[in-house]
């Protein structure tokens, strides 16, 4: 950071949760810092407002000039022809993608554990960092979610552990390659790998190339430890140099869970790994997520953590905003709020809220909203994917035009159709006042409404708690 003391940096895209964590670090560290989106909303609005750091909305080569930064850091959403970084080429003002920004400023400083995977990175990538924080260790982060343990989701101390959530997605329009290659891993945790991001990978094969890249960055005294319960991570982990170290269910792995239970309060297995034996409680529930807790334990293992404080750590562990964060609750109807937005993600999740609620009816309602999801790929598995709930809404895609739409383009109709098929009760979600109204009828006290969507799901939450209120 010294190299940057001094100067003035202007974020493009700061409303990001990554890009607006990194704002409020930059203002901590003291440098002169201002950020710029089109649109800014809670809980980032809150984040760069507390953090003190001056914002511009919408886009505007004015915003620039206000800023007259020495340095520029684009965020992955800016494209070229955005009005400010059009500016900014203009007048020849230096730029940097925000993992590489990281890569120069922080990491060469740190032993750098990356996080990755299509599903999990961002919760075991904070439990990490939580159990790091348990053990004394004072880790620095950087996660794409809002934590709930922290009041941040980046911190850079002057520790020696750095914990990153790796994203495979691509850096910058300028800097087309996955963020986690900028991060210099010393320890990976690969929780899977599975189809996504159908706007920048034609394929799967184009997706294992990817963590490939990120498995040959691990050092040979590097720790590559990979869920064993797919192939596909398993040959990935065995491209590396480092120690592979496996964990899962079953009997083929090094690190082991078995005897699950899971309940209203979370879950509790056996992890045994070695000679060691534990049972354990954990606080979050769900089998995916009792999976993303044995990476952490397995790399806290192979770290020679002192595991009784981990252990305690996996208990007090709160999780992260929009992932089973309970929204609100009105007549006793529970409103909760959750990420998921691939299929894996929107079954697993459904699974653990079933386990959390036995008894409750289920109402999941889904967006449509990421690139992957608007696209035919996943038409089938969606219909595989809602059978842990009892009542399920589909909205149309997100940004859905009157148009006709292309054959690869997803079809909430199609979809409504194949979930009464396999016989769940299912209808059109319309987020208008008319819609919510609707909705909001149809649910009963003792309900669990889960809203499931990778954007704001045009403020169907707040919306809907308003409406139950009346």
């Amino acid at each position: 950071m010294k190299s940057f003391a001094g100067k003035k940096i202007h974020v493009i895209g700061c409303a990001g949760t990554l890009m607006g964590s990194f704002c409020a670090f930059l203002k901590r560290a003291g440098v002169e810092v201002t950020g710029s989106d089109q649109n800014i909303y809670p809980p980032m609005s809150d984040v760069l407002a507390a953090a003190k750091v001056p914002v511009f909305t919408p886009y505007a080569v004015a915003n620039l000039e206000k800023a007259a930064p020495d340095l520029v850091i684009v965020g992955n959403v800016v494209r070229k022809d955005n009005v400010e970084m059009v500016a900014a080429l203009e007048r020849g003002l230096p730029y940097l993608s925000l993992p590489s920004a990281l890569e120069k400023m922080i990491l060469p400083e740190k032993h750098s554990v990356v996080v990755a995977g299509t599903h999990g990175k961002t919760t075991t990538a904070s439990l990490m960092a939580w159990c790091l924080e348990q053990c004394g260790e004072d880790p620095s982060f950087f996660v794409g979610g809002v934590l709930q343990n922290f009041p941040e989701s980046f911190r850079v101390h002057p520790s020696k552990f750095m914990v990153l959530e790796g994203d495979e997605y691509d850096t910058a329009f300028f800097d087309k390659v996955p963020k986690f290659t900028h991060y210099s891993p010393r320890d990976v945790i690969l929780t899977s790998i599975e189809y996504d991001h159908a706007d920048i990978y034609p394929n799967i094969g184009s997706v294992i190339e990817a963590f490939d890249r990120l498995a040959a960055l691990v050092p040979p005294s590097g720790n590559m430890v990979v869920c064993g319960e797919s192939e596909v991570t398993l040959r990935v982990a065995h491209r590396s140099r480092g120690i592979v170290t496996s964990y899962g269910f079953g009997d083929a792995v090094d690190s082991r869970c078995s005897n699950l239970e899971l309940g209203p309060t979370g879950s509790k297995f056996l992890w045994s790994f070695g000679d060691e034996e534990h049972r354990l409680n954990f606080s979050m529930t769900g089998r995916h997520n009792v999976l993303n807790a044995a990476g952490v334990l397995t790399l806290c293992r192979l770290l020679d953590m002192p595991m009784d404080k981990v252990f305690s750590a996996l208990e007090t562990f709160k999780g992260i905003k929009r992932r089973q964060e309970v929204y609100g609750v009105v007549k006793n109807i529970t409103l909760i709020d959750d990420f998921a937005h691939h299929p894996t993600a929107v079954r697993e999740t459904l699974s653990a809220l079933r386990a959390r609620h036995p008894k409750a009816r289920l109402v999941a309602c889904f967006e449509p909203r990421s690139a992957t999801s608007r696209k035919k790929v996943f038409q089938q598995a969606y219909s595989e994917s809602f059978d842990s709930a009892d009542l399920v809404y589909i909205a149309k895609p997100y940004n859905a035009t009157a148009a006709a739409p292309s054959p690869d383009t997803f079809s909430s109709e199609e979809l409504l159709a194949d979930l009464k098929e396999r016989g769940r009760r299912a209808k059109q979600l319309e987020t208008s006042a008319t819609g919510v109204k609707q909705f909001a009828s149809d649910l009963r006290a003792g309900d669990v409404v889960v809203v499931m969507s990778n954007g704001g799901f045009d403020g169907l939450l707040p919306n809907l708690l308003s409406e139950l209120g009346k």
